[in-house]
């Protein structure tokens, strides 16, 4: 992994326009989450699990390369989220609040509300809100959240499973708001 970031690092990227490499990004990003909306319906957080599966080690990881030195342990868990977003340029500013925890079907579930200010992707969330949707349970955000969160739980030796489902920003003075819960396995 860390032999992508370096190439990545090493290119030439002088010619480069970062707001045309943002917008083109922003773009790739909304066509895929309006196609899976449009495929699955546009409460598929089913496909979350499935894509934490597959890539959330990954991106774990690219995080740790970018920004390097986050504590994964459970006390630190806000702080590995802010960092993840905000060293990684992809939000301005995030807080996180943990929620009360809630007990369904038998499961204990911990919240957390993130609420991230000034999203690199929010291009994207104006478009959807134009296209109906109101809340999105794949936002990028919300997807690296869930895989640092995933990470804390694995080093912690914990079983658990992670959802996540994005609000969307109406207004300008609104901003991205993720809720994650951490499901612990079912001992029925």
């Amino acid at each position: 992994m860390s032999r992508i970031v370096d190439g990545v690092r090493e290119m030439d990227t002088g010619w480069r326009s970062v707001d045309r490499v943002i917008m083109a990004v922003n773009t790739i990003v909304l066509g895929y989450q309006v196609v899976i909306g449009k495929t699955l319906g546009k409460s598929f957080g089913g496909m979350t699990q499935m894509l934490l599966r597959e890539v959330g080690e990954l991106l774990s990881e690219v995080v740790d390369n970018l920004v390097g030195g986050l504590d994964y342990s459970e006390e630190n868990l806000a702080e590995a989220i802010k960092r993840s977003l905000v060293e990684t340029g992809i939000a301005k500013k995030v807080e996180v609040e943990e929620l009360p925890a809630e007990i369904r079907h038998g499961r204990k579930m911990r919240r957390f509300r993130i609420r991230v200010e000034d999203s690199l992707f929010r291009p994207i969330y104006e478009v959807l809100v134009k296209k109906g949707y109101v809340e999105f349970p794949m936002s990028p955000e919300g997807l690296l959240i869930a895989a640092v969160v995933l990470r804390v739980l694995k080093k912690s030796g914990k079983d658990a499973k992670v959802n996540m489902k994005a609000v969307l920003p109406r207004s300008e003075e609104e901003d991205l708001e993720i809720t994650i819960e951490q499901i612990e396995p079912y001992r029925g």
